[in-house]
């Protein structure tokens, strides 16, 4: 039986169908394979947007997610836009089209004109065509959205939304595994008693820290705290109502410093602080500020009667001034802590303050 002929046209047509689904494929292999290598999320962002300007033409599109909090959404990357116009910048949850893709994980693709001209997008100027896609694990609520905007108002095919869509998912896919990992690593990150970064974290941020103080000729000071008397506190008081002492010391400290500032308990009852960008006469007024606030903790026992207060010591020493290198620095505060108790305790001494003294005769 002859085989049906197929008329060359219809023949070229699915020829050409077929290319373009294996770039399409292949363009989402390649997505895949890129987005897997890194679990680290800023790296994972910066990635999204240059696969996706390299893979599809759009004119603009950003990525963002929703926070800790379940009602804002903020921006964590962008292509095309302004800085200005997209750093930082947070959307309601509860307001306007991104907020409804998101809490309803409903894929939205609207042309010029069809939405509300005071919404948060239209105000942005995203007042030609929009697509935004909900960024979603499986049958998991969004954690996100990819919002893509042409500017002509031409709108998007069928095939594009399907692509779009198909890369979204990779997308979501890849901030999943790599929020999942860092989470893991927060956990390992952690000191159990006070919930502050511990020894292990503190190392390898000091380290990228005192580098990029070094690379953009910036200050880093670097202040260490240790509890007055902490042994006879325990001694007096049980090791219990030692350790919740320590977590109220925590708290008091890390609720008193900048977001970008790093705490971390260094072990038993003493804790540091990375100030970025700060010199000394700021670093060492952030050290007398923590020093008044832990000296103003009101503890009680689990009877409810009232305690002796604590005090701290601290060491302050700054980047580049004290010392060039990581370890330097700590040892250079360390020297100040330790002048500082020899002085009488519940004081503020700055690597400034020693000239060359050696620190031998120092307390332990």
């Amino acid at each position: 039986m002859e085989k049906e002929k197929i008329p060359r046209e219809e023949l070229e047509t699915r020829i050409r169908d077929l290319e373009k689904r294996v770039v399409e494929l292949y363009t989402l292999y390649n997505i895949s394979r890129n987005l897997s290598v890194t679990l680290q999320l800023d790296e994972l962002f910066k990635r999204s947007m240059d696969l996706i300007a390299d893979s599809l033409s759009l004119e603009q599109f950003f990525l963002v997610l929703l926070e800790e909090d379940g009602l804002n959404l903020s921006v964590q990357a962008f292509h095309g836009f302004a800085a200005e116009k997209l750093a930082g910048l947070r959307f309601k949850l509860d307001d306007g089209l991104l907020g409804k893709a998101v809490s309803t994980g409903e894929t939205l693709s609207l042309n010029e004109g069809e939405r509300d001209k005071k919404d948060p997008l239209t105000e942005l100027g995203c007042n030609g065509s929009l697509l935004i896609l909900p960024l979603k694990v499986e049958d998991q609520p969004a954690i996100g959205a990819l919002v893509a905007h042409n500017k002509d108002g031409s709108g998007f095919s069928a095939k594009d939304r399907s692509l779009i869509a198909e890369i979204a998912g990779q997308v979501a896919n890849a901030i999943h595994k790599a929020r999942i990992y860092q989470k893991a690593r927060d956990l390992s990150y952690r000191d159990e008693l006070t919930g502050l970064f511990n020894r292990r974290y503190l190392f390898e941020r000091l380290e990228a820290e005192v580098e990029r103080a070094r690379r953009y000729k910036r200050n880093l000071s670097f202040i260490i705290f240790d509890v007055d008397h902490f042994k006879r506190f325990n001694d007096n008081y049980g090791h219990l109502v030692g350790d919740d002492a320590l977590r109220a010391v925590a708290t008091a400290m890390a609720g008193a410093l900048r977001r970008h500032d790093v705490i971390a308990r260094f072990g038993g009852e003493e804790f540091v602080v990375l100030l970025p960008e700060t010199k000394g006469p700021a670093a060492r007024a952030v050290a007398e500020k923590l020093r008044k606030r832990v000296s103003g903790i009101e503890l009680r026992d689990p009877k409810g009667e009232k305690l002796q207060g604590l005090t701290i010591t601290a060491g302050v020493s700054v980047f580049p001034d004290n010392a060039p290198e990581a370890l330097l620095l700590i040892g250079e505060a360390d020297r100040a802590l330790y002048a500082g108790k020899k002085g009488g305790r519940n004081r503020v001494t700055a690597a400034d303050d020693l000239g060359d003294e050696a620190g031998e005769d120092m307390p332990i």
